[in-house]
């Protein structure tokens, strides 16, 4: 009973002293950065973003590199609020390198804030990807469908057609909700119809419908439908 007595009170203690972290001075903060209990560390990063100071900024990019999963999380979750502060290059590393998924899936998420070329060809080279795993990728397709545009939307278009199911569909629901009747869409849509995944071809099928209602299935540009095909 004594022993079960200490204990509680051990835990007590840790979890004051982690609470007191959030109204420390960050000059004491920076101090449990390199603290051995990485649930020190990611308080102490939690903490720090919350003065949005671009002389933490360095601090939490080396974060990114901790040995701990959910500490280089918290960092890169952490570096979507210093937009301008950090480049978005640090968090295009994370997404396409870090050996945890979760981490990467993180690295999406801090992304859709940063919205120049680089990001979303980084963002759509991972939707395609063969070897990411398959929430992250649509996590990355969900990311591009929040952008407007016709380069986006061509690029909602391709992911129909490549990839795994699971994408291919993300992509035709964000091609869903965007107002786009352009021949390409129709095009893509069209090649979708055929996919071997019957969810897919169900897909493009009612959502060419709802686009292109009155237009001949049958042949459209490059797109040419089997006579099977009937809408």
């Amino acid at each position: 009973m004594a022993n079960r007595n200490q204990e509680d009170k051990r835990d007590r203690g840790y979890e004051r002293f982690i609470s007191s972290l959030n109204n420390a001075p960050k000059s004491h903060v920076l101090k449990y950065i390199h603290h051995i209990d990485p649930e020190v560390r990611r308080q102490a990063i939690n903490t720090l973003a919350l003065s949005r100071g671009p002389d933490v900024v360095n601090v939490l990019v080396a974060a990114t590199g901790d040995p701990i999963w959910s500490v280089r999380l918290t960092a890169v979750l952490a570096l979507k609020y210093f937009e301008g502060m950090v480049e978005s290059v640090t968090l295009i590393h994370v997404m396409q390198n870090d050996s945890n998924s979760v981490v990467r899936h993180g690295s999406v998420e801090a992304l859709k804030a940063r919205y120049d070329d680089e990001v979303v060809f980084s963002l759509f080279k991972v939707a395609g990807s063969v070897n990411e795993e398959t929430w992250v990728k649509c996590e990355a397709v969900k990311a591009i469908s929040l952008l407007q545009g016709k380069d986006y939307t061509k690029m909602l278009c391709m992911l129909t057609v490549t990839g795994c199911v699971d994408v291919r569909m993300a992509a035709l629901s964000a091609i869903a909700c965007r107002n786009d009747e352009a021949d390409f869409t129709i095009r893509y849509l069209l090649s979708a119809i055929e996919d071997p995944d019957i969810v897919v071809s169900s897909m493009a099928h009612e959502i060419l419908q709802k686009k292109a209602p009155h237009v001949n299935f049958f042949q459209i540009g490059s797109g040419v439908l089997k006579a099977g095909h009937r809408l």
